[in-house]
């Protein structure tokens, strides 16, 4: 068959065994991709001697019902392939190792404050965090590692792997492609990402390839800085440089606070991690519940700062969903843990300014607060790059 069909073939059957519950015939599979059922045998034989699958545990179970030989289901075999995700953040660092089933094999993690710290430093000891993660896959004689991805919050060349400018961090013009080829060999995959870019993968699926959560949303990132990523149709939106989404860096106020990036008033200055909590008069480690307790309990200071926080969100916002036309909004990080006290003031801010909320109502929902999620986000960048190629790798 044509090279490029074959290809399509092989991306096809490969995401019905991942968006799959279960185990899956290759009768199955040739009824829901709508190929013949010999070339189903040929590219399911191709991924069983790659290893990619494998017979389902129960070979009892018969899938197919009708006539003839009963089908033997195949499923992932998740101790085939793996990819290394890893992250820094202002906030801390973490090395993840995951299967391509989506399960984590290994996760190693250190909370601490990196603005401004020497990268060779923060480089360094998260190679140890990597390192340790690798270790994982010596329990996996027969598994491969697909690559590496590096998630930081700021201006990146994917293609090129290289850091433009992370304001938080105070780190520019990086080159990291020396510092990755440290983990992987051969044809492995290597990239650097944005990490509201990278943790956007998680929320629209929960493992790679599999089934879509959000189709068309904007995740927003909160951290000490705040992220952005829009997805339609299942495509993040990356504009003309891959840099698109900078929300944090929406002037909400000309005369307010210095930001980091220079300029003033900066949404980050009011809704970031570290603006809010200084806000509301309380150490930036301070967890969400807490706040939301205050809040309850009538502390006025508390009330004040997450009301100003979402307001400022909410106009941000509301500028997007004009443009864009996506009305589905998941917050990320410490804003995640705040949902329930900022929705209000972010979903008046919509429905106030947004023109066409009286026909397509906005949802203010709460993803994961998880801050080691970038690390995961990063190890599905790289299934998606082998998922879009499976060819290379039998």
């Amino acid at each position: 068959m044509p090279g490029n069909l074959r290809e399509l073939n092989l991306q096809t059957v490969l995401k019905i065994f991942l968006e799959a519950d279960g185990p899956v015939s290759r009768a199955q599979i040739a009824q829901r991709a709508g190929i013949t059922r010999a070339t189903v045998s040929k590219l399911t034989e191709e991924f069983l001697n790659a290893g990619f699958l494998r017979p389902a545990k129960d070979l009892d179970q018969e899938l197919d019902k009708g006539p003839g030989r009963p089908g033997i289901p195949m499923e992932i075999n998740p101790e085939a392939l793996f990819a290394l995700g890893l992250a820094v953040n202002v906030s801390g660092l973490s090395a993840r190792l995951v299967s391509l089933s989506g399960a984590t094999v290994a996760l190693e993690s250190v909370d601490q404050d990196l603005r401004y710290r020497d990268p060779e430093e923060v480089l360094e000891r998260l190679r140890g965090l990597a390192l340790n993660c690798l270790q994982a896959l010596k329990k996996y004689p027969q598994g491969r590692l697909l690559g590496a991805c590096l998630s930081l919050p700021g201006l990146v060349d994917e293609d090129a792997r290289y850091l433009l400018r992370a304001p938080n961090l105070g780190w520019n013009d990086r080159d990291f492609t020396e510092y990755l080829q440290g983990f992987v060999t051969g044809q492995a995959y290597l990239q650097v990402a944005n990490e509201s870019n990278v943790t956007s993968q998680v929320v629209r699926a929960k493992s790679p390839g599999g089934i879509v959560k959000h189709d068309s949303f904007i995740f927003i990132s909160g951290e000490i800085g705040i992220g952005m990523t829009a997805v339609l149709d299942g495509q993040i939106l990356n504009g003309a440089n891959g840099w698109a989404g900078e929300i944090g860096h929406v002037c909400i106020d000309p005369n307010g606070a210095l930001c980091t990036c220079g300029a003033r008033g900066c949404l980050e200055t009011v809704t970031g991690r570290r603006a809010l909590m200084n806000n509301a008069g309380r150490p930036v480690t301070t967890p969400g519940a807490d706040l939301l307790k205050a809040i309850a309990d009538g502390d006025h200071l508390a009330q004040k700062a997450v009301a100003r926080a979402g307001r400022a969100l909410g106009q941000a916002l509301a500028g997007v969903v004009n443009v864009l036309d996506i009305h589905t909004i998941v917050l990320g990080g410490h804003l995640a843990e705040l949902t329930e006290a900022l929705r209000p003031t972010i979903q008046q801010e919509l429905n106030q300014r947004v023109l066409s909320s009286n026909y397509a109502p906005n949802q203010v929902l709460a993803g994961s607060s998880d801050v080691d999620l970038p690390s995961l986000g990063a190890a599905f960048q790289v299934f998606d790059h082998f998922l879009t190629e499976p060819e290379r790798w039998l």
